[in-house]
């Protein structure tokens, strides 16, 4: 027999030949190796790291890229934007339109969420990304027809 002891609260015993021959361990060995409140610390600690850096991950990709170069459609020629130490961005193009075009996708990267619940709050979606709390500025931009609005100034554009 071989003494498994350190970890456990309880030394575990398994017959040396189920350790060399590979068998599996058996249901109340495991129930006890899992049941050890040392174990349960230590998986509830492994899961936690996991779930801190998977989120620290998710967030991370979600901010803006700010160094490096980027390639995007719609420009003539070539943009340079240099943000200053506060993080302000300032753009040089060789045309107004080149400008323009960077400021707008500078806009989108940097206040990406903003615009999104702006434009929930315009269409009475809110509740969709805020739960319950939404439902009466919903109703009320519902009830004033800014979607609608929008709806019927755009028919009238085109």
């Amino acid at each position: 027999m071989i003494y498994f002891a350190g970890l456990f609260r309880h030394p575990l015993r398994f017959p040396l030949g189920m350790i060399v021959a590979g068998a599996p361990l058996t249901f109340a060995a495991l129930a006890l190796l899992l049941l050890d409140p040392v174990w349960i610390v230590l998986a509830v600690l492994v899961g936690s790291a996991i779930a801190f850096m998977a989120a620290r991950q998710y967030l991370l990709a979600s901010l803006p890229r700010v160094e490096g170069e980027l390639r995007i459609g719609g420009l003539q020629h070539s943009v340079e934007v240099v943000r200053d130490s506060d993080g302000v961005p300032h753009v040089r193009a060789l045309c107004p339109e080149d400008a323009y075009c960077a400021l707008g996708f500078l806009h989108a990267q940097d206040r990406l969420w903003q615009m999104e619940y702006q434009r929930r709050v315009a269409l009475g979606e809110v509740a969709e990304i805020l739960g319950p709390r939404g439902i009466p500025l919903d109703v009320f931009m519902r009830t004033v027809g800014v979607r609608q609005a929008a709806e019927q100034t755009w028919i009238s554009m085109a």
